[in-house]
């Protein structure tokens, strides 16, 4: 299985930064060397880590983050003990100024660190070290002995955003049960047909409007677009053909003769606001999840809890895309009344998502999913 490069730069003294690959990592001190691996086949890296460590980082790397950016790294205390960063060199200052959705990001990045060190009977201990949404030293981590195996380390491989090709069937009591359980006071679920639901989608696909058309928005997105298979080994982030749900004749044509500058146009920018119309139109329901305030602590817990969602959605055939342009406008930079943000008055909306039932198909394993 071809899996991302994701440690480099072994440095001196046991100091060893993770990051995606193709991004030159922080070591001053010492040259570099690339380092690849692919679970199960994992093997000791350096002094620094050993295999079980490597394996638990590469499950955590699977997270979902804003355009597949991956804005972490991982700096290496010692065999059990590690300081995870945020990566501002792969920030989006266009989309997410206040690095809101890199500490959801982080936070997700950290419930499937907790989860994979579970399966290997270890306990993850973090503590958040910062209050500052710049800062670059964010969680601090300690593995101990203990963990137990909630989650299989596959679930998280097959979890993938699900785009396209679904079914808006009704969601069963059963499943929405299940879902609110994970957070009960921040679980919100509305279907389509509710009213809350058509006010959703409306203003969901306004604001995806009114993104598409904001230059630095949409020059944030190309730069993160693999539209070919050299740009996908090459970097092993960014939004891929595969990852935007885009297959068969469409996929080569797009992958032979557009370049990613090519969505600045008027066209492509048409287009993708046509593509949202209709996956709102697919929609089965929208889940809110939110979170009891702003704070670096509060953000890095509700990326956690999203991840918690995601990966028991996906167990119950239940596929989610976050829409989360009409959170940020609306709810947390309002500049006129909304219809909706009656729903919320007492706590914040994080993720906004978009809900459908699963058309089994087989997931992309060529590549993490974004």
């Amino acid at each position: 299985m071809n899996r991302r490069r994701f440690l480099q730069n072994t440095c001196l003294g046991g100091l060893m930064t993770f990051s995606g690959p193709g991004f030159p990592a922080s070591c001053r001190q010492s040259p570099q060397h690339t380092l690849r691996s692919d679970p199960p086949a994992s093997t000791a890296l350096s002094p620094a880590v050993d295999a079980t460590g490597a394996t638990i980082l590469w499950y955590a790397a699977l997270a979902p983050s804003t355009h597949n950016t991956q804005p972490w790294q991982v700096r290496v205390l010692g065999p059990r003990e590690w300081i995870i960063e945020a990566d501002h060199e792969r920030a989006l200052p266009a989309v997410d100024p206040d690095n809101r959705e890199l500490l959801l990001s982080l936070g997700a990045f950290a419930e499937n660190l907790a989860l994979a060190a579970g399966s290997h009977g270890l306990q993850a201990a973090f503590q958040v070290l910062t209050a500052d949404p710049s800062a670059t030293d964010v969680l601090k981590v300690v593995l101990r002995p203990g963990g137990r195996p909630d989650v299989l380390p596959e679930r998280l491989e097959r979890r993938m955003t699900i785009r396209n090709g679904l079914k808006n069937t009704p969601l069963q009591d059963e499943h929405i049960r299940i879902l609110q359980d994970i957070q009960p006071d921040r679980f919100h679920f509305f279907p389509s047909t509710s009213k809350h639901g058509a006010c959703l989608a409306r203003g969901t696909l306004a604001q995806f409007q009114v993104q598409s058309y904001r230059d630095q928005a949409q020059q944030e997105l190309v730069n993160w677009l693999r539209l070919d298979p050299e740009a996908e080994e090459t970097h092993r982030d960014g939004l891929t053909l595969k990852a935007m749900g885009i297959t068969g004749l469409k996929a080569w044509f797009l992958s032979h003769f557009v370049k990613p500058e090519d969505f600045l146009k008027e066209s492509f920018r048409k287009k993708g606001v046509e593509a949202t119309e209709q996956q709102v139109r697919e929609a089965g329901g929208w889940i809110v999840l939110t979170s009891p305030g702003r704070s670096v602590a509060e953000l890095i817990d509700t990326g956690r809890t999203f991840q918690r969602l995601a990966l028991a959605a996906h167990q119950l055939g239940i596929g989610l895309h976050p829409m989360s342009q009409h959170v940020y406008r609306c709810f947390l930079k309002p500049r006129q009344p909304d219809a909706c943000q009656d729903l919320f008055q007492k706590a914040a909306p994080e993720f906004l998502v978009h809900r459908r039932r699963i058309r089994w198909r087989r997931p992309h394993r060529s590549r993490r999913r974004g």
